[in-house]
């Protein structure tokens, strides 16, 4: 191979390693991302009953 073919098979190489690098964060964010609404919606299924408490304990 001359040099201009070695030097596209590199930027190839390094195109497809960040192309796998991207992929893996961004599966990572959505995990993530999933985690975190599971946690809020726990938080506003909480909140909602605290304040249903609250409003039985006045009564």
């Amino acid at each position: 191979m001359n040099p201009l073919e070695l030097l596209r098979q590199k930027e190839t190489e390094d195109h497809e390693t960040l192309d796998k690098t991207v992929v893996e964060i961004l599966q990572h964010l959505l995990k993530e991302n999933a985690e975190l609404k599971e946690k809020v919606k726990y938080l506003e299924d909480k909140a909602k009953y605290l304040e249903h408490k609250t409003v039985l304990s006045k009564n």
